[in-house]
């Protein structure tokens, strides 16, 4: 199985790859991005299983990410992390269904 990291942190990618045996759960394919408009790219070219994404990107937000690759019939799962405590910025994408 695949599995994607999507933030514009490196230090982040790399610890979401060595805090997990992502090999124990199946995963053998680690696939990186560092912003949503390559992380598209990666999504539609490879189709992995998992997509673990930052919420808060430069250009292009983690959410909007999830929406448009569930507008191109990407079913898998993702998985949206954020580094913020507080979620009133975000708060009209809590009602959001990806």
């Amino acid at each position: 199985m695949k599995v994607l990291f999507i933030d514009d942190e490196p230090l982040i990618r790399e610890g979401l790859k060595s805090i997990i045996d992502w090999n124990s759960l199946g995963f053998t394919e680690f696939y990186e991005a560092y912003d949503a408009c390559s992380g598209f790219d990666v999504i539609m070219c490879e189709q992995p299983e998992l997509v673990i994404l930052d919420i808060c990107m430069e250009k292009e937000s983690g959410i909007d990410l999830a929406k448009k690759v569930r507008m191109n019939d990407f079913t898998r799962r993702i998985i949206i992390l954020s580094g913020y405590s507080d979620f009133s910025s975000f708060s009209k994408y809590i009602m959001l269904t990806l």
